[in-house]
């Protein structure tokens, strides 16, 4: 299982220069983790782009198809508070060595 960002999920549904590394990855490994606003963030994206002309009604309509197959099947990380605690509590540790590091080697 491999955690997938919004912008890999985005070549999975709609094809651009990274789609085929993202199908090759999905491939190997189709089991997907995500974060809770994933699908949000995609649908954003994969709307931006046919405000913008880049993208038309029907590529959109088969992009949000193979989204909504990929959503059924994903899972996802939910206790955004739990997860955000623990990543201000890390980056703040990481902080700390970093600069206790830096105070040493004066």
């Amino acid at each position: 299982m491999k955690f997938w960002d919004s912008s890999a999920v985005v070549s999975l549904v709609f094809h651009e220069s990274a789609t085929d590394e993202a199908l090759e990855l999905y491939r190997i490994d189709p089991k997907m983790l995500v974060w809770t606003l994933t699908s949000t963030e995609v649908l954003s994206a994969l709307l931006r782009r046919l405000r913008e002309g880049t993208l038309k009604q029907k590529e959109m309509s088969a992009s949000y198809e193979r989204l909504q197959l990929l959503v059924d099947d994903w899972s996802e990380v939910n206790a955004v508070e739990l997860v955000k605690q623990r990543a201000e509590r890390l980056l703040r540790v990481h902080r700390s060595e970093e600069h206790t590091s830096e105070l040493q080697s004066h």
